[in-house]
């Protein structure tokens, strides 16, 4: 099989150009690294438009709550571990899975219901500063309760 001189000089410009990029930077694995910064306060108050409206968030949150089905994965990422969270399938404590425990280190938050029901009770009990609902499917009328 032969290949086109111009496929094969293309490939040639793309291992070339691949290996004059700079290694990225190492990724943090201390949370304390990844926590938000105090700079980032100076970033409230924030209007967030969402499909029931809109909501100010006043300041960094602190006790955070997540709903939906996956928050919890994008919030252990950028170093932060909400209180409560939502079950998939009852496997894990907390309701984080494998990939997110060590990032929690070892905080195991409560969880506040799983796809069918939200556990209104629960999660007013953890006082939550912000909650997140963005793959939940919550209704109108439950919007209302949270909020």
């Amino acid at each position: 099989m032969r290949f086109p001189a111009s496929l094969l000089s293309g490939l040639v410009l793309l291992f070339f150009v691949a290996g004059c990029v700079p290694p990225a930077a190492p990724v943090a694995t201390d949370s304390a690294a990844r926590a938000p910064s105090a700079a980032a306060d100076d970033a409230y108050p924030v209007i967030v438009e969402q499909k029931f409206g809109s909501t100010a968030i006043t300041g960094r949150a602190e006790r955070i709550v997540t709903v939906g089905l996956t928050e919890q994965d994008a919030l252990l990422a950028l170093g932060i571990v909400p209180v409560g969270t939502t079950e998939w399938f009852n496997e894990y404590p907390g309701a984080l899975w494998p990939w997110a425990q060590e990032l929690a280190g070892d905080t195991v938050p409560t969880v506040v219901g799983d796809a069918a029901a939200v556990n209104f009770e629960r999660i007013a009990a953890l006082q939550p500063d912000l909650i997140l609902a963005l793959y939940s499917g919550l209704s109108q009328e439950d919007y209302d309760l949270l909020a």
